[in-house]
């Protein structure tokens, strides 16, 4: 029974060295620590909720269903009571110091890129926090969420095709699958999966895992939030609770954003930012393997020295 099941162990770690061509793993080296990838992103989002004026802060609606109902201008493409999805592309991943672990597109590093697609995430408490004149500044709380990081061969980012380009909940044209033109070569691998975490904010409340501050004039703003890590065939080495949020959570990633509304493609934001973690080294699949014929072979000689 032992040996069938190291047997299994062997075939199952070389059979995801197979899934996963050689050539399409993003590796971040032999470092071992603090990390930071920067990264640029479209954005629809919710936006002209109402002004209620002083003081401040003023709720607005304190509830999925009363949000829903005070938006003046819904998220485009969003599913359900959705008020922020979007796009995004990693640029580069650098160490605590500031040095390249990886970037997008140079062969030296794979010559691959990562293409991300977020989701899912619902307003469920909206203040209005300040006032100048007509210009006032709404302040959004955020339910679930997720996002999940493709790596692939093929440089397909761009905003131009907008909300339009949305398959599915979880998938958009060129970002979690190939779009019409695409070489046929093209794969989109998923490198890292993780999910928004609440206690994005101390003291507000546990449940929410994203916020964001915006104005009504020209929809500048910042968001933030705390991810922990899911699934991917990176999610091993991200998966470091590294992070503590405000409430004292543990948690994988953190990330913040900067935005100002765009007229690309039909989406509401075009944002820059960058997300801090972690991460620790990994058996690649194929040391995995090689490790689970050696036990094979250890238990081999065992039982010959007893016979």
């Amino acid at each position: 029974m032992f040996k069938k099941k190291l047997i299994a162990a062997a075939m199952a770690a070389c059979g995801l060295g197979v899934a996963a061509d050689a050539s399409a793993i993003i590796s971040l080296g032999s470092y071992e620590g603090d990390v930071k990838f920067v990264f640029s992103n479209f954005d629809a989002g919710t936006t002209g909720y109402p002004s209620p004026g002083a003081p401040f802060p003023n709720e607005i609606c304190d509830s999925v269903d009363s949000c829903d109902s005070a938006a003046g201008t819904t998220a485009p493409g969003a599913i359900g009571s959705e008020d922020t999805w979007g796009i995004a592309r990693i640029a580069v991943i650098e160490d605590a110091d500031g040095n390249t672990l990886w970037s997008a597109g140079v062969p030296s590093y794979g010559g691959n890129y990562l293409m991300a697609m977020f989701y899912g995430i619902t307003d469920t408490l909206v203040q209005q926090i300040a006032q100048d004149g007509t210009v006032y500044t709404w302040k959004a709380f955020g339910t679930g969420g997720q996002i999940d990081i493709y790596e692939t061969n093929y440089d397909s980012y761009t905003g131009a095709t907008g909300p339009t380009g949305r398959i599915d909940i979880d998938s958009y044209k060129g970002i979690t699958e190939a779009a019409p033109g695409a070489p046929g070569d093209s794969f989109f691998n998923l490198y890292l999966s993780a999910q928004f975490a609440p206690g994005v904010e101390a003291g507000v409340g546990a449940d929410y895992t994203y916020v964001n501050n915006f104005n009504n004039a020209n929809i500048v703003g910042s968001g933030a939030g705390y991810l922990n890590v899911v699934g991917g065939y990176g999610g091993p080495s991200w998966n470091t609770n590294a992070l503590s949020d405000p409430n004292g959570n543990i948690r994988d990633i953190n990330f913040d954003v900067s935005f100002q509304a765009t007229t690309t493609g039909g989406w509401t934001v075009r944002s820059a930012g960058e997300g801090l973690g972690a991460v620790q080294r990994i058996p690649e699949p194929a040391s995995i393997a090689l490790m689970g014929i050696g036990l094979l072979g250890l238990g081999s000689l065992a039982r010959r020295r007893k016979a």
